[in-house]
């Protein structure tokens, strides 16, 4: 008991001593930077349980009904929703896994990520019914700022999960276009441009290179680095002279990883091809068809090609997937009433 007061009694003369004079020489350290995975987990924390009816509406975003199911599954997510916004609009991203385990490295982040991106088109056209076209650009960009964030730094399942979770945000974003205002589609491709750059293939190959450093004692090591250093160096080619290259490689290693880059490879080439046509189908939303003489078909050697539709109109690629050109359908799927659609 004494020992107790005792210690009450110097506690009470620490708090009651005036604060020390700060010395002159102090020096402040530098802030961390905010990390937005940090923001992240905690979106993923707070995403919903779903019912299976729920889980089926979530698996297409784009053409899920606007029913009651639908505003259920947005109303419970709300708090997912704001925390995955908080995170878009953060630059730096750290997902702090573990290199050391290589391959083996655990990626938790990654299929939680996909269901963050999907409930996050879904609130996207939720919003957009309601006549929140703002709200609707939020939620867009914060799904296409989560998808750079995971393809990054690597690994390479980041960067393959990157491209997946952007064509979805795409692809939604295209066939609703015709339901936000002018000045609203204004500030959506502002939005798309000022998203983080993201990674690339070759920049997800380079980055693999962190997860092998401690791999030494894999056999098959030495020749992993030599192919990852090779296949670093091509990646930003076409697909079709990446396709080339690749047959030129001796490694022996390339018989099983090959297959999977080339066809990573066209999958990106794809992705990137339909980002450059939603900007261009901004600008002929804004300024009329005619605005398609001055696009820019990254794999061509002019402008996209244009073709009317009945509900809108339908950009093509020369980029070739699967025997087939890569286009992007925008105006598609008219499920919000036009008065709500005029609304900004």
């Amino acid at each position: 008991m004494k020992h107790a007061i005792g210690l009450m009694f110097a506690a009470s003369l620490i708090i009651a001593s005036p604060p020390a004079a700060a010395e002159k020489t102090t020096t402040t350290k530098p802030a961390k930077p905010q990390n937005a995975a940090l923001s992240y987990w905690q979106a993923f924390a707070l995403l919903p349980g779903l019912t299976r009816s729920e889980k089926k509406v979530l698996r297409k975003p784009a053409s899920a009904p606007m029913d009651k199911t639908t505003e259920k599954i947005i109303k419970k997510s709300a708090a997912a929703l704001k925390m995955l916004r908080r995170g878009a609009g953060i630059k730096h991203c750290d997902w702090g896994l573990d290199k050391k385990a290589g391959v083996a490295a655990l990626v938790p982040h990654l299929p939680k990520a996909r269901q963050m991106a999907r409930l996050a088109c879904l609130a996207a056209r939720y919003h957009l019914h309601q006549g929140k076209q703002k709200a609707a650009v939020d939620d867009l960009m914060a799904a296409l700022a989560l998808s750079h964030h995971l393809g990054e730094k690597g690994p390479l399942v980041g960067f393959l999960v990157q491209v997946a979770i952007e064509s979805i945000v795409v692809e939604t974003t295209a066939k609703h276009l015709r339901h936000f205002s002018p000045a609203t589609l204004k500030i959506l491709g502002k939005r798309i441009s000022a998203v983080p750059a993201g990674g690339s293939l070759a920049s997800a190959l380079r980055h693999e290179k962190d997860f092998l450093i401690d791999q030494k004692n894999n056999p098959f090591y030495k020749q992993a680095i030599e192919l990852n250093a090779e296949l670093a160096k091509i990646a930003d080619l076409s697909p079709d002279e990446f396709a080339k290259k690749i047959k030129t490689i001796k490694n022996p290693l390339i018989k099983i990883q090959g297959p999977v880059l080339q066809r990573s490879c066209y999958i990106y080439a794809a992705v990137r091809a339909k980002t450059a046509m939603l900007k261009a189908a901004i600008a002929i939303r804004l300024g009329g068809k005619d605005k398609i003489k001055s696009t820019k078909d990254p794999y061509g050697d002019g402008p996209f090609r244009y073709k009317a539709t009945k509900e809108g109109f339908e950009l093509s690629s020369k980029l070739m997937m699967d025997g087939k050109p890569v286009t992007l359908t925008v105006g598609k799927a008219a499920q919000h009433s036009k008065e709500r659609s005029r609304r900004k």
